[in-house]
């Protein structure tokens, strides 16, 4: 990881074109909420039905079509449920929604000089310009950097979903 990060710009949405992993609801290990099968659209689409299966005890849920969805918290923003990714750092929660949020965030921190998104309109910010500012301070880097690397084990291996 370099010394200077450029923001690539990217929205919070574009990261669930990878599933969101979550706590499965019925065993509390590790599950996914990903478009139903033969959905074309990312989740963030309205009208996408989201899925959530977990690969251990073969719970499936599924979901209404996408009308709206909440985030900012540590809950995936379909169906409420808890992601896996997370941890306690510095009195507050660390969380990500996938593998590629984690890199994101993990790209981010290291970086000592940290470049702006440049975007047309000036009124959107990108999913790293809106990170909570304990996690953006310096000071902070080290226990950020910890609860990343704890947060990257939970990451289910391609082999062992």
């Amino acid at each position: 990881m370099g010394d200077r990060y450029k923001d690539p710009g990217i929205w919070v949405e574009l990261l669930w074109s990878s599933p969101i992993l979550v706590q499965c609801p019925s065993c509390g290990g590790p599950a996914s909420v990903a478009p139903r099968p033969g959905e074309e659209r990312p989740l963030h689409y309205r009208g996408t039905r989201p899925r959530l299966t977990c690969s251990s005890c073969a719970y499936v849920r599924e979901g209404k079509a996408v009308t709206s969805y909440r985030m900012g918290e540590p809950k995936d923003p379909f169906f409420g449920t808890d992601l896996l990714l997370q941890d306690e750092c510095v009195g507050h929660v660390l969380w990500a929604y996938n593998e590629r949020h984690l890199d994101l965030i993990a790209q981010f921190i290291h970086a000592k000089l940290r470049e702006r998104a440049a975007f047309t309109d000036g009124q959107h910010q990108s999913l790293l310009e809106k990170l909570p500012a304990w996690m953006k301070d310096a000071r902070n880097r080290g226990a950020v950097t910890r609860g990343l690397q704890r947060m990257r084990l939970l990451v289910p291996s391609p082999s062992n979903p």
